[in-house]
């Protein structure tokens, strides 16, 4: 499965939060915490990157969809992201440079997260799926932290269809079919 470039770019993000937080690895918590800090990206300067645009609008498309999503969530994405870095506290990791890989837990969530791109047809795994797959299985800091606005509840009505007449929450209450283990599976991301 393609990943998309705003999944490289959350993966990144990711990094980012693990090592800022002395972790050993990048849970789950620091993926939400790259979504919402990737919501917050400003749609219009992203419009116009990359060349003749292509790029930039499909980032731009992506931030605005989570822009909605944690919107009609209730959630404050500044306010949320700080005090959910807070809860998770210092980790006694210190990073000393090449890769830092994903914890089995968020490769699990990597898992989720493709059979929701699989279920709906998409051969490319975007941040949407990403946090399809943080909502159906939150962490006990994001429950603690976020809430209601994690707890069970499929995306937005209409934000993506599943089947035809088919919604979100159908692909919530249908396991995603397994996919082969590849080589892409344990991808260290670098910084």
């Amino acid at each position: 499965m393609r990943v998309s470039a705003s999944t490289e770019l959350i993966c990144q993000l990711a990094a980012r939060e693990a090592i800022g937080g002395h972790f050993g690895e990048i849970e789950p918590d620091h993926f939400c915490l790259a979504l919402m800090k990737f919501s917050e990206f400003p749609v219009g300067e992203i419009e116009k990157m990359g060349p003749g645009g292509g790029i930039g609008t499909t980032l731009a498309n992506e931030v605005k969809s989570l822009q909605e999503e944690f919107e009609s969530r209730g959630v404050d994405v500044k306010r949320m992201r700080r005090k959910l870095r807070g809860h998770l506290g210092k980790g006694e990791s210190w990073y000393e440079g090449g890769q830092l890989h994903r914890s089995h837990e968020s490769r699990k969530m990597f898992k989720l997260a493709e059979g929701f791109a699989q279920h709906t047809g998409d051969e490319t795994l975007t941040a949407g799926h990403l946090l399809e797959a943080i909502l159906v299985s939150p962490t006990k800091a994001m429950e603690e932290v976020l809430g209601d606005a994690v707890r069970t509840r499929p995306l937005r009505p209409g934000r993506k269809k599943v089947s035809p007449g088919g919604s979100l929450g159908d692909a919530v209450r249908t396991p995603p079919r397994e996919t082969p283990k590849k080589p892409q599976d344990d991808i260290p991301w670098e910084l």
